[in-house]
């Protein structure tokens, strides 16, 4: 290792992980110094990289080998503390796709109504595991806001984060066999979910103890902005319509929908559509050509428009208990 490593640099190692909790880093129950004469032992570095995977959003990877005390164990460990991005709290404002509309004319009623009853892959299936989510993770509210046991917490997690899973697994694959409808999960990106496990501190006053699970939380938004025609082909108008869509994150990474996702907004997520007129056959739809309302809408700029956000922030729910 060049020059002995000695308890000095040790202790001073782990400082710097337990400085963190005088930020946005969770640490839970802060690690502790070595004394004099001790014995370095596998759990020594264990703990360390355990408590560096816990509190760090980007989870470091450490491969060097603990069979014996080498550099390159250091080395992974100052970089892992210096790499450290705990809770990176922020906004983050993915720019706008702007899309032209699209249009098909179908030859018959016959191809038209085939289109139109085309699967709409994973939309009831996501809709249904983003709602089993959503209330596993009402649940881990309550827990944490009434002051859970740690056990009940954990546990919870593990229920949210196998739902999370079921419900990303419909999500990011959705797909449809309709010409003009596009889902939206495929543009939503786990790299933004910073989500953490909830991490127990304690804080004890007047002969009570304050259980405070502090934890770091990502939420996205998708905003689409859409136009349609109305009106005779001399005589057409704009109809806007906009819809949002709102994720929470997962501790595992994964994102599913907000909410109640049952309503028929919420549905239009698996179903996004990008045309301009609803006439895909004569006689049938909100304006009487779609070349002429593609040709109006072209002509005033309007476009089909999708807008990604994904926010982090840093959250802390907890109680008071009797220390007595």
């Amino acid at each position: 290792m060049g020059r002995p490593w000695t308890r000095a640099d040790w202790n001073a190692l782990i400082g710097k992980i337990n400085a963190f909790s005088a930020s946005e880093c969770f640490i839970g129950e802060p690690l502790e110094e070595v004394t004099e004469r001790h014995i370095w032992k596998v759990s020594d570095i264990t703990k360390v990289r355990d408590k560096l995977t816990q509190i760090c959003a980007n989870a470091p990877v450490f491969s060097a080998a603990t069979t014996k005390w080498t550099r390159s164990i250091i080395d992974e460990l100052e970089s892992a503390i210096e790499s450290c991005s705990c809770c990176p709290v922020a906004t983050v404002a993915i720019p706008t796709q702007y899309h032209a509309f699209q249009s098909r004319v179908f030859e018959t009623a016959e191809a038209m109504s085939a289109n139109a009853a085309a699967a709409l892959n994973n939309e009831a299936e996501g809709v249904a595991a983003s709602s089993v989510a959503a209330d596993e993770r009402t649940t881990l509210e309550t827990l944490l806001s009434d002051g859970g046991s740690e056990q009940a917490v954990e546990a919870q997690v593990a229920s949210l984060n196998l739902a999370a899973s079921v419900a990303w697994s419909y999500i990011s694959s959705a797909n449809t066999e309709r010409y003009d409808l596009s889902p939206l999960g495929p543009l939503l990106s786990t790299s933004y979910n910073h989500t953490s496990t909830p991490t127990l501190r304690h804080f004890e006053f007047n002969g009570k103890r304050y259980k405070n699970w502090a934890w770091c939380e990502s939420t996205a938004r998708i905003r689409t902005v859409n136009y349609g025609c109305w009106g005779s082909s001399s005589n057409l108008s704009s109809i806007e319509y906009a819809d949002e869509f709102l994720f929470n994150g997962a501790p595992n990474g994964t994102w599913f929908l907000a909410g109640t996702p049952s309503s028929t907004s919420i549905k239009m997520f698996f179903r996004n559509w990008y045309r301009g007129c609803a006439t895909d056959f004569t006689g049938d739809g909100d304006c009487d050509s779609v070349a002429a309302c593609l040709n109006y809408l072209n002509s005033a700029g309007l476009r089909h428009a999708i807008a990604v956000e994904y926010g982090t922030a840093s959250v802390s729910k907890g109680a008071w208990e009797d220390t007595e």
